[in-house]
């Protein structure tokens, strides 16, 4: 049997949005470090009226680099 995906997904979080959910995994990062680390990863938001969103998984991705980076 196939599974079914009734909604979509939608992973898109503010910058804002989303150093608060990544303060909360005990490795916080600032909001330019963060917009650095997308921009050096080519992560592009998408514009939503005058806010833009980037996907979650792309932003827990250049984090996890990140950590890797300074804990080496």
């Amino acid at each position: 049997m196939a599974a079914y995906q009734l909604a979509p997904v939608v992973d898109l979080v503010t910058i804002k949005e989303a150093i608060a959910l990544l303060a909360e995994t005990g490795h916080g990062i600032s909001e330019s470090t963060l917009k650095r680390a997308l921009r050096s990863r080519d992560v592009r938001g998408e514009r939503i009226g005058r806010v833009v969103l980037h996907s979650y998984t792309d932003v827990l991705e250049a984090h996890r680099d990140l950590i890797l980076a300074r804990t080496r």
